[in-house]
């Protein structure tokens, strides 16, 4: 377990939860070593908004989400990839500020 930038617990589901969906895009060892560059990138902001254009995320739930940890994000070619905290991405508000892992 990690903890955030804002003291929110990185839970350890939560790069499991990468580790399987990046699976879906990567192969199994360039995934895994995705996870541990993920585990130890410093948590930094951007703008929900942002994330979801970089995303390509068109959803909007607009429902607050201060409490929750980090989003872990892989930079892509072709579009962001939101390996954990989708759901966190999706319901936040345009203008709020998420942390986030990102590589």
């Amino acid at each position: 377990m990690d903890i955030g930038k804002g003291g929110e617990m990185i839970e350890d589901a939560d790069y499991a939860e990468a580790l399987d969906f990046l699976t879906l895009h990567y192969n199994k060892e360039a995934a895994e070593a995705l996870v541990r560059r993920l585990r130890e990138a410093p948590v930094v902001q951007f703008k929900a908004v942002n994330i979801r254009r970089a995303a390509k995320i068109t959803e909007w739930g607009m429902r607050a989400v201060n409490d929750f940890g980090p989003v872990l994000l892989v930079r892509n070619s072709n579009a962001l990839v939101v390996a954990a905290g989708y759901d966190r991405v999706a319901n936040a508000f345009p203008s709020d500020r998420l942390d986030c892992k990102i590589v």
